[in-house]
């Protein structure tokens, strides 16, 4: 009888130090497991090749559909430039051309509402004039006194303008288009937009 009552201690003794030692797979600690959890990173504003001391975020206020209206906006910055862009209702596309760069915001509304700024690199005023008439295909274009260009398409449904920057020798043009009819709405959040770009060295 001893014996028996002595094995059965013996084996709740053993289950017990087993369990006390065990330890789980290599992988499955709460400290190795992948973390889905939003970072600062993951909401971060766009950036691009120039830093800037300008707030990462605003309020843009502007008279919009009969009323003032204030939305919100962070801050982009391209090369040698920053710009606030509106945070609903934009997305945002850039490409590569040798020295030239183009940064786009095209409305989620209405892709012919767009916003883009282009760097032209080192250019003369002549040269980024030639490139204008170029960009601007299928728009009659005219010169106004600032050196920059407006005009509409051959329906006269959209209008576009094109005014020119100069940083350190080189050239950034802003171009906004927009539906006519949109003048008032997207036409006025494109301006408003346009209206914080600024040189950044």
């Amino acid at each position: 009888m001893w014996k028996k009552s002595f094995i059965i201690a013996i084996s709740f003794l053993l289950v017990f130090v087993m369990g006390c030692t065990y330890s789980s797979p290599a992988g499955d600690s709460p400290d190795e497991l992948p973390s889905t959890a939003p970072t600062e990173t993951d909401n971060a504003p766009s950036q691009g090749s120039t830093k800037s001391d300008r707030n990462a975020h605003t309020e843009l206020s502007f008279y919009l559909d009969n009323s003032d209206v204030q939305r919100a906006a962070s801050l982009y910055c391209g090369k040698n430039y920053s710009i606030y862009i509106l945070d609903e209702g934009w997305s945002f596309s850039t490409q590569n051309s040798g020295d030239i760069t183009v940064d786009s915001w095209e409305s989620t509304d209405n892709s012919m509402a767009t916003l883009q700024v282009v760097s032209l690199g080192k250019m003369s005023l002549e040269d980024a004039k030639a490139w204008a008439n170029e960009f601007g295909q299928g728009f009659e274009l005219i010169e106004h006194k600032q050196g920059g260009y407006f005009g509409s398409d051959d329906g006269d449904k959209n209008h576009m303008e094109i005014d020119f920057v100069e940083v350190d020798g080189q050239i950034i043009a802003i171009a906004l288009k927009y539906p006519m009819e949109e003048t008032e709405g997207l036409g006025t959040c494109i301006r408003v937009m346009a209206d914080t770009f600024a040189v950044e060295k």
